[in-house]
């Protein structure tokens, strides 16, 4: 079932389903494993890593680690191929000029597209002040920041209607890295936040949208806000990691942080439990000493809380309200 949004006013189809944004799970606790969705080799053994989780089974960039694998293979054509399905696709010879004049690449030439959301990410990656990892070894030569900058209605396009979630989640990834605190795109994420009937991993998405991209306007704090109310755990999560890794520009939640920590053992039970009380007590130190008067609530949520590894974390976080 198809739906009709706007890019900054033009409107435009999406399917009803955006899906995650990689498929590929990466374990966040400890070293782990990373297998491209349907590939047949071995699992990349992650000997030494750190995991920035952009939001919760949204998506996920790796930072620097050492990789090993039994027989060589290049971190990139893994992910180039097995992710974005360039397999035995020269982008040496891609016209990316022509290719974003004509939007309807997106979806009558979904290869072309793929080849270029790639290359503008690593162009975004490489010119962006934002603290992002390189999840890929690029080789092949970048268009410049000027064809980056005049990507943003083509980026828009591939983010919704690319068939590729990867892609997908890629085109939006770069929006925020390229156009951090666009006041205009800023507002149009918020809209697509709140569209009718927008399934969770939808939601959850555009959260991770906002932080990296660390837009302010209205429309994005009523997200956050929306987000932190919700009781639903991976939203709740991506709006925690909105705060804290924005700690300058989301600096106005802490009543909202606070409700959430009083029910944070109900809505952070399943998997992730001790990462998402380390996000709460992460974004809850961004506010230093304003916490003391909310001791109380604090203590609160380590009394309820029933993961003792937690309860250790908040304890310590008490302790230094002192």
């Amino acid at each position: 079932m198809n739906r009709e949004r706007c890019v900054l006013g033009k409107k435009t189809k999406v399917g009803a389903a955006m899906g995650v944004v990689f498929a590929i799970v990466v374990s966040v606790q400890g070293a782990g494993t990373l297998t491209p969705s349907g590939s047949p080799d071995q699992p990349i053994q992650i000997r030494n890593h750190h995991v920035n989780v952009v939001n919760n089974n949204a998506q996920c960039m790796l930072a620097k680690g050492n990789f090993s694998k039994s027989k060589p293979v290049k971190f990139k054509s893994v992910f180039l191929k097995k992710v974005f399905g360039l397999t035995n696709y020269n982008m040496l010879d891609l016209d990316i000029v022509s290719v974003l004049s004509d939007t309807a690449t997106v979806t009558n030439a979904p290869l072309e597209c793929s080849a270029v959301v790639y290359k503008l990410y690593a162009t975004a990656s490489q010119n962006s002040d934002r603290i992002i990892s390189n999840l890929f070894d690029f080789n092949e030569p970048l268009p410049s920041r000027k064809i980056l900058m005049g990507s943003k209605e083509y980026l828009q396009m591939a983010g919704m209607n690319h068939t590729n979630e990867a892609v997908r989640s890629y085109a939006f990834i770069t929006l925020g890295t390229a156009f951090p605190g666009d006041e205009k795109l800023g507002a149009w994420i918020g809209e697509q936040y709140f569209f009718p009937s927008n399934p969770v991993h939808e939601e959850v998405f555009y959260l991770g949208v906002i932080r990296i991209g660390g837009f302010t306007n209205e429309n994005i704090k009523l997200c956050i806000k929306d987000a932190l109310h919700s009781r639903s755990r991976i939203k709740v999560l991506g709006a925690i990691q909105i705060i804290a890794d924005n700690p300058d520009v989301y600096n106005h939640f802490l009543s909202d942080l606070i409700v959430v920590a009083r029910e944070a053992n109900t809505t952070f039970k399943g998997l992730g439990y001790v990462r998402s009380y380390r996000s709460l007590i992460k974004a809850l130190r961004r506010y230093g000493k304003e916490v003391i008067p909310y001791k109380k609530h604090i203590e609160l949520m380590r009394d309820n809380c029933s993961d003792n590894i937690s309860r250790q974390h908040i304890d310590s976080y008490i302790k230094s309200l002192q």
